[in-house]
Order: C-alpha cells, then sequence, then structure tokens
C-alpha cells in the first residue's frame, strides 16, 4: 500500500498534528490521538514502528537507575506514558508523509500565520478595551504588559516567549530564506509584527542576524564595512546590557535587554561558582540560575538521577541557595526552564554530551527546513525544559529526517534554469526543422 497517501483523510490528520503544537501538552496530545486514529481507520493500519524497542530499552534503563538512587518512580512512570503519547503519534505522522516530510513543515507555516493574526487581534481587543481576551480563553495563561497599551501577545500559548520561541523556524524560513515555495507572500509580514509583540528576546535576536548575515553574504564589495557595523551594532547594545540596572521586572524591548543583562551577569556568577545572589536578577534569570544550580549539584551527575526527577532535585538542592521569599522559587520545579538544565539534571553530563553531538550529527546547511528546525531547538536547549510542550517531538522528529535531504534556494533556479535550457532544446531543434524543411523544396 502506497506510504503517501495524500487523500484528504491524510491531510486532516496531518493538519491535527501541526495545529496542536500551538495548545497546551493536554489538547495537542488529543489532536495526535485522533490524527493516528484517522490514520489508521484510512489505511487499515498502523505503520511499523522503529522506535518502540528503543524507547522500552531507555525507559527501563531509567527505571533501575531511579530505583537504585532510591528516588520515587512515580514521575518517570507518568513520564514514559506523556511522552510515549507524543512519540508514538508523531512517529506515525512522520511515516505517513511524503518522503522529505517538507509538507509538514509548509503547513506549520501555514498554521504560523492564523496563530499570528490571532495574536494581533488579541493586541487590538486589548489596546481597544483593556481587556487581554486569552485570560478568558487559555488556561494558565500570563499576561505581561510592556506598555500602558501594550501586552505581550500569547495567541494559543499560555506566554509570549512561548510565541516568540514557536515562531523562530517560520521566521527563518519566511525571512532569510525569503519563502522560496512563496507559501505567504506578503501575508509574512502578519507573522513579523506578531513575532516582535512577544518582545521574546530569541526574536529580537533572530531578527537582527538574518539581516546582518543576508548582508554579509551578499555584498561581496563591502563585506567588510557591513561586518564593521554589525560588530559596531553589537558592542552598542553589548554596552546596553552591561549598564542595565540587573534584576528590576520591566517589558517591552527594554526587558528584552534587561534579560540579556541579566543572563551575561548570571554567567559570571557561575563561572565564580557564586549561585547565592540569585534574588537580584529578574524572574527568568532567577530560575535558569536556580536550575543550573540544580543540575551541577544533584547526585549522580555523569549518568544523571533519571527521567522525571527533577522536581525531587529541586526539594532536595534548590534549598541551599533559595531563602524560599523569591518570586521565582517555586516557579518551573517540573520542567527544569530549560532542555540544558533538565537533560543535565535527569540524564547528567552524558546526557548533555549526547544531546550536542545530536544536534551537531543532523544539521545540514544544505536544507532550509532543517536550518530552520536547529534555531527552534537551540531556543529550546535555553528556555524550554518540557519533553512534549510545543512541537517539540515534532521538532526532533523533523531535524532528523530533514538532515537526509537537501533543499536550498539554489534548487529553485536550478529547475528555472533547467527548464530554460529545455525551452531553448526545443526551439533551436524546431529552426532547424523548419530549415532542413524549406531546404528540401528548393
Amino acid at each position: 500500500m502506497n506510504s503517501e497517501i495524500k487523500t484528504p483523510p491524510f491531510e486532516l490528520s496531518h493538519w491535527l498534528a501541526i495545529c496542536g503544537m500551538f495548545f497546551m501538552n493536554r489538547v495537542a496530545a488529543a489532536f495526535l490521538i485522533i490524527s493516528v486514529f484517522i490514520l489508521y481507520i484510512r489505511r487499515g493500519g498502523l505503520y511499523y514502528s522503529k522506535v518502540v524497542a528503543p524507547f522500552i530499552s531507555v525507559c527501563i534503563l531509567q527505571l533501575i537507575l531511579i530505583a537504585a538512587l532510591e528516588y520515587d518512580v512515580s514521575k518517570c512512570i507518568q513520564q514514559i506514558f506523556l511522552i510515549s503519547i507524543f512519540l508514538l503519534t508523531y512517529e506515525q505522522i512522520f511515516l505517513s508523509a511524503p518522503k522529505k516530510k517538507s509538507s509538514l513543515f509548509y503547513k506549520y507555516i501555514e498554521a504560523t500565520y492564523y496563530v499570528a493574526l490571532f495574536g494581533l487581534f488579541q493586541e487590538l481587543i486589548y489596546i481597544l478595551f483593556r481587556v487581554n481576551i486569552c485570560e478568558y480563553l487559555i488556561g494558565n495563561h500570563l499576561t505581561q504588559l510592556t506598555t500602558n497599551y501594550l501586552i505581550r501577545i500569547t495567541s494559543t500559548l499560555s506566554e509570549g516567549g512561548c510565541l516568540g520561541t514557536i515562531l523562530i523556524p517560520s521566521t527563518i524560513y519566511l525571512f532569510y530564506y525569503n519563502d522560496p515555495q512563496k507559501i505567504l507572500g506578503r501575508k509574512k509580514y502578519f507573522i513579523l509584527t506578531a513575532a516582535l509583540l512577544t518582545f521574546s528576546p530569541f526574536v529580537y535576536l533572530s531578527l537582527l542576524l538574518i539581516p546582518s548575515i543576508k548582508l554579509y553574504k551578499n555584498t561581496r564589495t563591502f563585506k567588510y564595512i557591513v561586518g564593521s557595523v554589525f560588530i559596531l551594532l553589537s558592542i552598542f547594545i553589548f554596552q546596553l546590557v552591561l549598564n542595565k540596572e540587573t534584576g528590576k521586572e520591566s517589558g517591552g524591548t527594554d526587558g528584552i535587554i534587561m534579560r540579556i543583562s541579566d543572563t551575561w551577569n548570571l554567567v559570571h556568577e557561575i563561572v565564580k561558582n557564586d549561585f547565592y545572589s540569585l534574588s537580584q536578577y529578574n524572574t527568568s534569570t532567577g530560575v535558569l540560575g536556580k536550575s543550573l544550580y540544580i543540575g551541577f549539584n544533584a547526585p549522580s551527575r555523569i549518568v544523571g538521577t533519571g527521567l522525571g526527577t527533577f522536581e525531587q532535585n529541586h526539594k532536595l538542592v534548590a534549598s541551599r541557595i533559595l531563602t524560599g521569599k523569591e518570586p521565582f522559587a517555586d516557579l518551573n520545579v517540573e520542567d527544569g526552564y530549560s532542555l540544558l538544565t533538565r537533560i543535565l539534571t535527569e540524564w547528567g553530563y552524558l546526557g548533555i554530551v549526547l544531546y550536542i553531538c545530536f544536534l551537531f550529527y543532523f544539521y545540514n546547511k544544505n536544507n532550509y527546513i532543517n536550518v530552520s528546525v536547529f534555531f527552534v531547538l537551540l531556543c529550546f536547549f535555553i528556555r524550554g525544559g518540557s519533553y512534549v510542550d510545543w512541537g517539540t517531538v515534532f521538532w526532533h522528529f523533523l531535524y532528523v529526517y530533514t538532515s537526509r535531504y537537501t533543499i536550498s534556494n539554489r534548487d529553485k533556479y536550478k529547475r528555472l534554469l533547467s527548464l530554460a535550457i529545455v525551452k531553448r532544446i526545443i526551439k533551436t531543434k524546431a529552426v532547424k526543422y523548419v530549415d532542413n524543411d524549406n531546404y528540401s523544396h528548393l
């Protein structure tokens, strides 16, 4: 049976899987289960899974490790159940997609347009009526003011930073690679506007890098001038970071500078092994510092303490540097704030090394989808500790699959060039035929 059927039921299942990424994990799981059920009905069965055996083996080893360390295994069992839903259902989605899996990425690009529109609608309603409609529509929603007139838009997600992170691949694809498939056209500027209104540092850093790299690569004569301007701009921003007051909560672009400044200062504290001044930082940086301390000081640092044990390590270790009065003392106690800190805690130094090797091994600079996904994985590594939220499993699957193929802007020009050559050959042969035909009648 054809594994790349493009009938409407398959398309519907793919759309459900993609849209689920923009909601909380319970909704995403429900969307995935429905999408796989549609695949099962349409195909008369499921695809053979290649991840079940390795996943079960890893889970058994994790349970043995947790039992040996005398930790509670209940959270690990919960995480195994949750991850298995996302892992096995996303695998079915990818196996049912065309070979290069690019169609799934293009559906994501289209979906981000509607998510961005809803975010802009959210901002407009707040400007007009001072009401954040997402507080009434989305559970566990965080409202962050930037000025008296603006909020950090969240759209269907819980935080502006979450929305900004999940928009990173579309931002890279649309504005660095200029939308080679012409999926959105001028509609892409709605996504740009929404991304800017998330006031996510990742978005602003990526939008600073995109024009700088493009100018540097495309301007041969003035590339050194462009490089110098970029360096001067970076120095200017760096000076703002150094001079920014530490720990003062703020929104908008001022908040971006504040978070970068605090993170820079935190790095200095980590180098000095001083984690006892976290209360001076803003909430986001304070949570990161706390989670890093737990990652460095939890037991069993080589192989970690096991899947789902971050919360137990938080209770065991965090009290050494926290008084409990810090505004971030009880935040991110389950997910560890970032994949870096969570992998470091639960999988140890070995897990961190393996994950970094994974990122480099499957990186493919000749595939614009792969490069776009690389940046969102890098963002998750710094900020985003859940193994399943925001399409984490989807992005890892897509990263692996797209590492095998070449898809670049050059492919488009090669096709156009080939078409032009074919037309020229046909035209030349036609002229010769006419000439020979005329000659035969002389």
